[in-house]
């Protein structure tokens, strides 16, 4: 990683240490942010959607592993689905984007 890479990642650890939320993926436990979209949450309340997804943010560096389509995520005892992965090469962190399972 060069410089700024680092620098994001330390940065990131702290947002972890401060909001992460535990979570398991693949079987393996670590830290992430999560976030949802509030427009999707109404719609989904309102039944235009199934559900509302969730977006999950890891650094990289701490999977063992790189997630893929439908692998399964436990957040709070719920089982969700892993529906997209979106993870820049430059960035030391991924992106996953889950949905009840």
């Amino acid at each position: 990683m060069n410089e700024v890479q680092e620098s994001l990642a330390d940065a990131f650890e702290e947002i972890l240490e401060a909001f992460g939320v535990d979570v398991t993926i693949n079987g393996q436990s670590l830290q992430a942010t999560m976030s949802q979209n509030e427009i999707a949450i109404e719609d989904a309340d309102a039944g235009f959607m199934k559900s509302a997804s969730i977006d999950l943010k890891f650094l990289f560096s701490s999977l063992s592993s790189t997630p893929a389509m439908k692998d399964p995520v436990v957040i709070d005892g719920e089982t969700y689905a892993v529906v997209a992965i979106n993870r820049k090469p430059s960035s030391p962190i991924i992106v996953c984007e889950v949905e009840p399972a």
